[in-house]
């Protein structure tokens, strides 16, 4: 959420300099791409979607004002290497490498209660919208899915253009499990 938070109100980089974090706010702090230095954990947000080359560059530069260094990219990097920037650098997504992408249709009464698209009249909740927290499902069986990957998110239904038949949102695929709900739920 400070991310997303820090890109809302157009910064470029998230500072948390608390000097008494939790061990589990460190640790997620970690999990969400943040670095740690001497004051404190620190985000790059490269509001970028293009060549890992372009997003490379932005991500240099963001350093560069801060008088730190980041990895070189280009469209060679591994999957892995993809979706590692593509979570330290948030909201960055690369398109130009081998990482894949997979196609979620979900029907707009779903996609209004994750995304707020189509928009609903009264404000939804922060509670259900999409999460990392969260495990989303599909009918069985294994379909190619494969770690790591994108996962888009397309409304199925309506007006092109208008809300509908478009690709809304992008999540990152960290695991890919087969079971019945009730297994996967708990």
């Amino acid at each position: 959420m400070l991310k997303r938070l820090g890109r809302e109100r157009g910064a470029q980089v998230v500072r948390i300099t608390d000097p008494f974090l939790s061990p589990t706010a460190m640790t997620a702090a970690g999990a969400d791409g943040f670095t740690e230095d001497e004051s404190g954990f620190t985000a790059l947000l490269v509001d970028v979607c293009g060549p890992a080359k372009a997003i490379s560059q932005e991500a240099a530069e963001i350093a560069r004002r801060m008088r730190r260094s980041t990895p070189r990219l280009d469209e060679c990097v591994s999957p892995e290497i993809a979706s590692m920037a593509e979570r330290v650098w948030w909201p960055a997504k690369l398109i130009d490498t081998a990482l894949p992408s997979f196609i979620a249709p979900i029907k707009p009464r779903w996609s209004t209660e994750l995304f707020d698209v189509p928009a609903m009249l009264v404000p939804r909740g922060d509670v259900l919208g999409i999460s990392r927290e969260h495990a989303y499902y599909r009918s069985s069986g294994h379909r190619g899915e494969s770690v790591p990957a994108r996962i888009l998110w397309y409304v199925s239904e309506g007006t092109s253009g208008q809300q509908g038949k478009m690709v809304i949102g992008c999540s990152r695929l960290d695991e890919v499990a087969i079971d019945d709900p009730d297994t996967l739920f708990s």
